[in-house]
């Protein structure tokens, strides 16, 4: 196997040849390739900056998703690919979950409750390069959940580190300090805990 830089370049040399071609499926392919390369080598640079931590906490600074990197946002980012999620705590109030779908389908709904239209307005403009993350069809996303409520969906098919970035932008946009969100992973032992 070679380097991941000359996996990279492969996947360049690929993404070329299909647009050559015009072969929009090898295209998509191989561009999701290149951008998880990408934003993995951006996850390790991050991780090797903030040095080893032995905190059960996953997050207290929040993963920018491609709209908060555009802005010039600059945080030592935690790695969730691979780690569990067990709960979440959101202004307060703690929430059981098991995996990252989970917590962002529960996050949307509790600030959808809390926000409604004005929720909506705020995630709707949400999305990657490629995708967008929330729409009013489904048929625009690839795996799409309905929140509560109906008439809105959001993207599940993503990966953990895009997860955590959209969680912390809807708390973000919607006025929040990113303070209030916190992920553990780790069983959280409380009779105060709400069922996800």
């Amino acid at each position: 196997m070679g380097s991941l830089q000359d996996v990279e370049n492969r996947a360049w040399k690929e993404i070329k040849k299909a647009t050559e071609r015009m072969d929009a499926r090898r295209i998509a392919h191989f561009s999701a390739i290149a951008q998880e390369i990408e934003e993995r080598k951006r996850n390790w640079e991050a991780r090797i900056a903030a040095g080893p931590s032995d905190q059960q906490v996953l997050a207290s600074a929040p993963t920018p998703t491609n709209g908060a990197r555009r802005r010039g946002r600059r945080h030592a980012v935690p790695d969730y690919t691979g780690r569990p999620i067990r709960a979440f705590e959101f202004d307060g109030n703690r929430f059981q979950v098991t995996t990252y779908k989970a917590l962002l389908v529960q996050l949307a709904n509790i600030l959808r409750r809390k926000h409604s239209r004005d929720f909506d307005t705020k995630v709707l403009s949400f999305g990657g390069r490629k995708r967008r993350y929330f729409s009013q069809s489904p048929r625009e996303l690839k795996y799409a959940h309905e929140l509560e409520s109906g008439g809105l969906y959001v993207e599940t098919n993503l990966n953990a580190n895009l997860i955590v970035g959209i969680c912390f932008d809807m708390v973000r946009a919607l006025g929040y300090s990113e303070t209030r969100l916190r992920l553990f992973d780790f069983p959280m032992l409380d009779e105060s805990l709400e069922e996800g």
